[in-house]
């Protein structure tokens, strides 16, 4: 059975939220990246912002990402598509 519990349309709270906050705003800077690569500058942005047990949490927090589809969000948007197959 195929799990249909979604957060705002992404895969869960986690996925939703490093969209909107951390990967929305500089769409762009992700261009060309892959999925190791997206998850490594977010990571990094976190040391770089946090400290302690707030850092600890932020870092844990990133383990609930569907990596692959923020790859996906941001590979539609060099393309210009949406949901398409052309895998610009």
């Amino acid at each position: 059975m195929k799990d249909t519990k979604t957060y705002n349309g992404h895969t869960n709270y986690a996925t939703w939220k490093i969209q909107l906050e951390m990967i929305g705003p500089a769409l762009r800077d992700f261009s060309g990246m892959d999925r190791d690569g997206i998850k490594d500058f977010c990571e990094e942005m976190i040391y770089e912002s946090s400290i302690g047990i707030a850092q600890d949490l932020a870092i844990a927090f990133l383990d609930d990402v569907d990596w692959d589809a923020i790859e996906e969000t941001i590979r539609e948007y060099e393309c210009g598509c949406n949901g398409c197959d052309c895998n610009k």
